[in-house]
């Protein structure tokens, strides 16, 4: 009997490798910067999406609905994206009901 091997290669251009590294590089900043001053005042943060246009971020816990969250957004996420992604706009989103896919951070 033979055994047969299977070979999958996966292609990604260079768009798509350039939106995976700022992902990747987003997601290690919040961590490193955003979630544990998030988690401080009893918040939890989720990372949604990446792309160089958009970062999509989500955020539960006491931050879900409070006024703060306006601040948080202009004062802490976005500092941190335009970093990284000059160009990205930061969608905050908040509430209990986590959007599909999303990773807790932290």
């Amino acid at each position: 009997m033979s055994k047969r091997s299977r070979c999958v290669i996966t292609w990604l251009s260079v768009d798509d490798a350039a939106i995976e590294q700022v992902g990747h590089q987003v997601l290690k900043a919040l961590k490193e910067l955003v979630a544990p001053l998030v988690q401080a005042d009893g918040g939890v943060i989720y990372f949604v999406r990446a792309s160089a246009d958009e970062v999509h971020v989500h955020l539960t816990g006491t931050c879900a609905g409070c006024p703060g969250v306006t601040m948080t957004r202009s004062r802490l996420l976005e500092p941190v994206v335009k970093a990284i992604a000059a160009k990205a706009t930061v969608t905050l989103t908040t509430g209990p009901i986590i959007p599909e896919g999303a990773q807790k951070v932290g």
